[in-house]
């Protein structure tokens, strides 16, 4: 991702700039639980997609999202 909205404002990614040398570019591969509601919703355990990946799930919350599929 090298452009994205923050409110109102354009914001580019700088090729000399590294937001915390930590942002993820291109597609995620992925692998969600077969029966899940997810897996379900996309029609297959396996997905590849982009996403911010610093708005992740909280692992705090794992469990209790699991047990509700």
């Amino acid at each position: 991702m090298t452009e994205w909205l923050k409110g109102n404002m354009l914001e580019k990614r700088r090729e000399t700039g590294d937001l915390g040398g930590t942002m993820r570019l291109g597609a995620y591969q992925a692998e969600l639980t077969k029966g899940s509601k997810i897996a379900d919703i996309y029609g297959d355990t396996q997905i590849s997609e982009r996403h911010r990946h610093r708005y992740e799930v909280n692992v705090d919350y794992k469990e209790r999202l699991e047990d509700c599929g």
